[in-house]
């Protein structure tokens, strides 16, 4: 509760107390119910973000302030994170100017929805490890927290405009990536038999043939080898695996060329968009 300025004092100030199942909650560390033994980080945590806006409630001056919230997630659990996004966002009118500081890009970016465009800016700090510097530069936040399988088919999407070979590795990286994770998804029930930690896309592949998946294209047998010979370009063998017969394969991923590139990226797109 608020009360009235005290003594020489000239602001209100906050009065509290904290209690448990009815039970008086104590500064004292010697009480059986201290804060201590009764209180979580994150109830801690929670109780002085609590204090900070209470005090602000009372303040006359506040639509002049400017306020900086510095990674305020610490040791909240999801039910908190979601009701000091909407706490902040409540504030947004009120307050001059808000700056919001945080390692989570998901917090971020759920104020960042609620937050008119004209509103707001996004901004990070990077580190230039070469000039030993850091500085602060614009950043488009809905990027940061894109799901990977559609930036990775974006990108693809783009290579197709703009090859450049010298991408390669990581061109054969998306395809394996976006093909694996569309099939996890579409077919993440006939998938459940395989133990999680050996999902791997080859054995994937294996259980879809197995298992007699049907494909919306009925040439099931085609799909297959195609998305075994995806599989073989853009593994990388680990230590003790035998290296793919490229020979046999008809492709080199250590020689292919972007036309080559460009034509398993137009594969893997028909693969998504038709034929799985």
């Amino acid at each position: 509760m608020h009360v009235g300025p005290q003594g020489r004092g000239t602001q209100n100030k906050v009065n509290y107390k904290l209690t448990l199942n009815g039970q008086e909650i104590s500064f004292d560390a010697s009480q059986q119910n201290n804060v201590k033994d009764c209180l979580s980080e994150g109830d801690k945590s929670t109780i002085a973000l609590a204090f900070f806006l209470s005090k602000l409630d009372i303040d006359p001056a506040k639509a002049d302030k400017i306020l900086i919230f510095d990674d305020p997630l610490s040791s909240f659990d999801s039910n908190r994170r979601m009701y000091t996004v909407q706490l902040i966002h409540n504030l947004l009118p009120q307050i001059k100017q808000i700056i919001v500081l945080s390692h989570n890009e998901y917090f971020l970016h759920e104020i960042y929805k609620r937050v008119a465009a004209v509103d707001r800016k996004t901004l990070r700090i990077y580190q230039n490890y070469q000039t030993g510097s850091s500085g602060i530069e614009d950043f488009d936040l809905n990027k940061l927290v894109e799901n990977d399988y559609f930036k990775h088919l974006k990108e693809l999407e783009d290579f197709l405009q703009h090859p450049d070979i010298l991408k390669k590795d990581i061109v054969l990286g998306w395809l394996r990536n976006v093909l694996e994770a569309h099939i996890r998804f579409k077919f993440h029930r006939q998938l459940r038999e395989i133990p999680q930690n050996d999902q791997t896309f080859g054995r994937i592949i294996t259980h879809l043939t197995t298992t007699g998946v049907a494909f919306r294209d009925s040439n099931t047998r085609n799909v297959i080898d195609l998305l075994k010979l995806i599989n073989n370009i853009s593994c990388k063998p680990h230590h003790g695996e035998p290296t793919p017969d490229y020979v046999a394969l008809g492709v080199d991923p250590a020689t292919i060329n972007e036309t080559e590139l460009c034509h398993f990226i137009t594969d893997t797109i028909n693969l998504i968009d038709n034929r799985l």
